[in-house]
C-alpha cells in the first residue's frame, strides 16, 4: 500500500494521501521529533488476526525514505538505530489532502471514519494540508488523542458534556416566554407586553382627547377597529419581506405568538384606519394624530420588551454586557454569545421621546397643530434608522434594510409637516384659553 508507516509513541500510524502531498517529508519531520520510521513509499500490510493489522517495509526500501529534491535518505545512518523500526501494528490511518475552503472538515472529532484493509477496519482521520500548518505536530497530536481515547479519555465527549451543561444552565437563566398557562391556553409575555402598551396608550389618549374636543368613547371605537387591523398589517408586512421563508412554511404565517410583527406595517395600517375613521367622525385628523402620537410611542417602548422575552430583535455578538442588570444580560446570551440589546436601545429611545412630547405639549406655546405628529415621525425615524443598523435580523429588500429606508421617509415627512403647518399658520396646540 502506498504511504508512510510511522511508530508514534508506540502506535503505528499509516500516513496516506495523493502523490506530492508531503507524506515522506512529514515522516522525516516526525523522525526528527523522536519518532520511528517503519516504511516509506510502499507499506506491506497483512492481517495478523481478525482485529489486528501489521505493517512492514519492502526489503529493498528498509530504513530508506525518499525526499523530492534531495533523493534517497538512509534514516538509520543519519539518525541512528532508534529512528527506525522493522515492523509495527497499524492502528490509525491519516489521510492528507489539500485544504479546500468549500469542503467541511471535522472540527470536533465526532465524525468517525474507518478504512478497511485486508478485512480489518481501523479509524482514519483526514487532515487538510495548508501553508503554515505543521502537519507533523498535528499527526503527533492525533496519535496521542487516539491513545487517550483508547484509555477512556475522550476530549470530544468531555466538550459535549460541558456544552450540554452550559446549555442547561443557560436555559435555567433564560426567562420563559410563556407567562401564564390556563389549561391548553398559553399566554406569552410577548402578547402581554403588546396588550399592556395598548391599554396604556388608550388610557393616555382618552385622557388627552377632551382637550382637543374629541369624545373619549370615539377613541375606544377607533381602537376596536384599528388594533386588530394593525396587528394584521404588521404581520402581513413581515411576511411579505420574508416570503421566501413563509412560502415554504405556510402554516407559520399565522403563528404571531412566536414574534414577527413589523411595527412599520402596523403604523401604516393604523394611519390609514385613523384617517378614514376621523373623516367619518368629523374629527380633525391632525388633532387625532397629535393626541395619539405619544401614546403610540409609549406603547412601542413597552412592546419592545416582548422582543426581549422572545429573544429577538437583537444585535451583533459582543464580549460582555456587564453594564446591564443580570436578568437582561442572561436573556441576551443567544447562540453562544452575548448580543447587543437593540430592543432595549429602542425602548429607552421611545420612552425618552414620549417624555419630551409630554413636556412640549404642556410648555411649548409655539407648538402648532401637527407638530407633535411631526416630532414623533422624526424622533422615531431617526432612532430606528440608527438602531436598525445594529440588528442582525433586519428585513431586507434587494440587499437593503427596509426599515432604514422607511425611517428616512418618516424623517422627511416629519420635516415637511412642520414646514407645511408653519406656512399655513396652523392653530397652536395650546389654545388661548389654556394660556
Amino acid at each position: 500500500m502506498h504511504g508512510v508507516l510511522m511508530d508514534i509513541y508506540g502506535m503505528g500510524v499509516l500516513i496516506q494521501g495523493d502523490s506530492g502531498i508531503g507524506k515522506s517529508e512529514t515522516g522525516l519531520e516526525l523522525v526528527k521529533r523522536g519518532h520511528r520510521l517503519v516504511a516509506d513509499d510502499r507499506v506491506d500490510i497483512f492481517a495478523k488476526d481478525e482485529i489486528t493489522l501489521w505493517g512492514e517495509p519492502a526489503e529493498i526500501l528498509r530504513h530508506l525514505i525518499e525526499i523530492r529534491g534531495v533523493g534517497i535518505i538512509d534514516v538509520m545512518s543519519l539518525y541512528g538505530a532508534s529512528a527506525v523500526k522493522d515492523s509495527s501494528q497499524v492502528q490509525l490511518a491519516v489521510y492528507l489532502e489539500n485544504y479546500d475552503t468549500h469542503k467541511t472538515f471535522d472540527r470536533l472529532g465526532n465524525n468517525a471514519e474507518e478504512i478497511e484493509i485486508s478485512g480489518v477496519a481501523i479509524p482514519r482521520i483526514r487532515i487538510p494540508v495548508k501553508t503554515g500548518r505543521n502537519i507533523s505536530v498535528v499527526i503527533e497530536a492525533a496519535a496521542m488523542n487516539y491513545r487517550a481515547k483508547e484509555m477512556g479519555f475522550d476530549a470530544t465527549r468531555l466538550f459535549e458534556e460541558r456544552l450540554t451543561n452550559l446549555i442547561a444552565q443557560t436555559r435555567c437563566l433564560m426567562l420563559d416566554p410563556i407567562a401564564i398557562h390556563l389549561g391548553p391556553l398559553a399566554i406569552r409575555w410577548y402578547a402581554l407586553c403588546i396588550v399592556t402598551g395598548l391599554i396604556l396608550a388608550v388610557y393616555l389618549t382618552m385622557k388627552e382627547a377632551p382637550r382637543k374636543k374629541i369624545i373619549p368613547d370615539d377613541i375606544l371605537d377607533f381602537i376596536l377597529i384599528a388594533f386588530p387591523l394593525a396587528i394584521l398589517g404588521a404581520r402581513l408586512y413581515y411576511v411579505i419581506f420574508r416570503f421566501d421563508y413563509y412560502s415554504q412554511n405556510l402554516g407559520e404565517i399565522f403563528a404571531i405568538w412566536n414574534g414577527g410583527l413589523a411595527i412599520y406595517g402596523g403604523l401604516i395600517t393604523g394611519a390609514i384606519v385613523l384617517y378614514i375613521f376621523a373623516d367619518r367622525k368629523l374629527i380633525n385628523t391632525w388633532d387625532f394624530l397629535d393626541i395619539a402620537a405619544p401614546s403610540v410611542m409609549i406603547a412601542q417602548s413597552l412592546g419592545r420588551w416582548g422582543n426581549f422575552f422572545n429573544q429577538e430583535a437583537y444585535g451583533a455578538a459582543v464580549d460582555n454586557l456587564d453594564y446591564l442588570p443580570g436578568f437582561i444580560r442572561d436573556q441576551m446570551y443567544i447562540e453562544g454569545s452575548y448580543r447587543q440589546p437593540t430592543f432595549l436601545y429602542e425602548s429607552l429611545w421611545n420612552l425618552l421621546g414620549f417624555a419630551l412630547i409630554l413636556i412640549f405639549r404642556r410648555k411649548w406655546k409655539s407648538l402648532r397643530r401637527g407638530h407633535i405628529t411631526a416630532f414623533y415621525l422624526i424622533w422615531y425615524g431617526f432612532g430606528r434608522m440608527v438602531i436598525e443598523g445594529m440588528r442582525t435580523d433586519s428585513l431586507m429588500f434587494f440587499g437593503l434594510r427596509v426599515s432604514q429606508w422607511l425611517s428616512v421617509v418618516l424623517i422627511g415627512l416629519g420635516i415637511f409637516i412642520i414646514l407645511y403647518q408653519n406656512r399655513k399658520k396652523a392653530p397652536y396646540y395650546i389654545s388661548e384659553e389654556e394660556n
